[in-house]
């Protein structure tokens, strides 16, 4: 069964279920997300971004920090002054053939900065770092850490490197769900540490993405096989809709018609994950 309804006050643009397919959950009381796995699965049919912040082939501000030299500590702070480092687009490495800014041979770490604006704060929640890397990273939002694989414990220093190597060529996905509220009206940074993991390496790379996926929520519970009644509630406890359903039948979709009326009705053919 699908249910369609604008649902805004709950940090989504529509809500919907279908028994057995799982795109996001969603705690209606507490009003959070949590990405699930098939969500953040990357392949040839990955769920593309809805709203993207920060596009993959992005421009950056980036920087090969001297070996002898020390990392400002407030490198990743939104109001830092990047006025030292240069610009490139992604991909950041060498070796590799998807690297549009070249690096020096035997780097062993690039600072990358990307600033973006928002006009209002996000009201979804659904919020997704991509990255394809070789061999580690730590991602910082508005200077808060955020995400990091093969990365030392604590902040990263000039001869930081990955704990372990990683071959590009595909990338992952880390949910962020959790740290959407770092997300502010104005002026926002995604700044990112690449690490190699040794400087006689034969290559790195490092290409990074930030969106937020379709803000289609699947509930944090099961509807009753035999039939019942589900309802959406909005903050304040007043119920929003409500439908009442009749037996469960797989492959068989029920929910409001696109159109004007809005009317519900079972759908020729099911539709989870679009819009």
């Amino acid at each position: 069964m699908e249910w369609r309804r604008q649902a805004k006050r709950l940090g989504a643009t529509q809500y919907r279920h279908r028994t057995g397919r799982v795109s996001t959950h969603l705690d209606v009381r507490a009003g959070r997300v949590s990405l699930s796995p098939e969500a953040l699965r990357t392949s040839t049919a990955t769920l593309p971004f809805e709203l993207t912040l920060v596009p993959s082939d992005a421009k950056w501000k980036y920087l090969v920090p001297s070996r002898r030299g020390e990392l400002a500590d407030d490198w990743a702070a939104v109001e830092f002054a990047d006025n030292k480092f240069a610009l490139g687009q992604a991909g950041f490495g060498y070796g590799d053939d998807d690297d549009a800014t070249q690096l020096p041979v035997g780097t062993g770490m690039v600072l990358l900065r990307h600033t973006f604006q928002l006009p209002e704060q996000p009201l979804s929640q659904s919020l997704v770092l991509e990255v394809d890397f070789d061999d580690g990273f730590v991602a910082y939002l508005n200077g808060t850490r955020v995400a990091a694989v093969n990365a030392p414990r604590g902040k990263p220093d000039a001869n930081s490197m990955a704990t372990k190597g990683r071959e590009a060529g595909t990338a992952d996905r880390f949910d962020l769900s959790a740290h959407s509220n770092l997300l502010r009206k104005g002026k926002n940074v995604l700044a990112i540490a690449g690490l190699n993991a040794g400087r006689g390496s034969s290559d790195m790379s490092l290409i990074a993405g930030l969106g937020f996926l379709p803000t289609t929520l699947h509930a944090n519970f099961r509807l009753a096989k035999k039939g019942g009644e589900i309802k959406l509630s909005a903050s304040d406890g007043r119920v929003v809709d409500s439908v009442r359903y009749g037996e469960q039948v797989p492959d068989q979709s029920y929910g409001r018609a696109p159109g004007g009326d809005h009317k519900w009705g079972f759908f020729l053919m099911p539709t989870p994950g679009s819009l």
